[in-house]
């Protein structure tokens, strides 16, 4: 919405547009790359490792550790708040691929989650262009590390019970669709 407002010339944001251009095709290509990026991981991490990790291991709570290490490994700081943060969201999101049999609610889940952190979190999105790096380090604090885990362990809760509702609705309608007639 704010890339067709800033297109159709509604809203102005040149301070978003580091590299020149429009800031509707800045907003636009930060979305895209945004969506592409969360559909890869997702199909990677919950998709082709999950089963690759159950399938040699014969676990689901190793399978659901292993990948949920990896995926807070691929995406940290380096700091033990961001560790924690992706190891508790890698972990609700490989539970929910389990629980649902499939990737499409951790596609949602975690576009969801890069969106909100993409508009609200200065440190996640655009600062990391406008300002030195140095800066959005020096950001990373305890106290944001401490928000970090707090904010994935409520996200983590958020996907648990929307797996868990989505998993009994399915149930309730396979259970009350009538029987096939011949």
């Amino acid at each position: 919405m704010i890339g067709a407002a800033s297109g159709l010339g509604l809203w102005e944001m040149p301070s978003l547009t580091p590299f020149g251009g429009s800031a509707s095709a800045w907003i636009g290509l930060i979305l895209l790359t945004t969506i592409m990026g969360v559909v890869v991981e997702e199909l990677l991490f919950r998709g082709a490792l999950l089963t690759a990790i159950q399938d040699a291991t014969g676990s689901r709570i190793l399978t659901i550790v292993a990948t949920s290490a990896l995926f807070a490994l691929f995406h940290s700081q380096w700091d033990l708040g961001s560790l924690a943060a992706r190891f508790l969201l890698g972990v609700s999101l490989a539970w929910a691929a389990y629980q649902i049999g499939g990737v499409e609610f951790g596609v949602g889940a975690h576009l969801a989650i890069n969106l909100t952190y993409l508009f609200l979190d200065p440190s996640f999105g655009a600062d990391r262009v406008l300002v030195s790096h140095e800066t959005v380090l020096a950001r990373h604090t305890a106290d944001a590390s401490f928000n970090r885990i707090q904010g994935a362990a409520l996200y983590g809760i958020v996907i648990l019970i929307g797996s868990v509702v989505l998993t009994r609705m399915r149930l309730k309608d396979t259970c009350a669709s009538p029987p096939a007639t011949p």
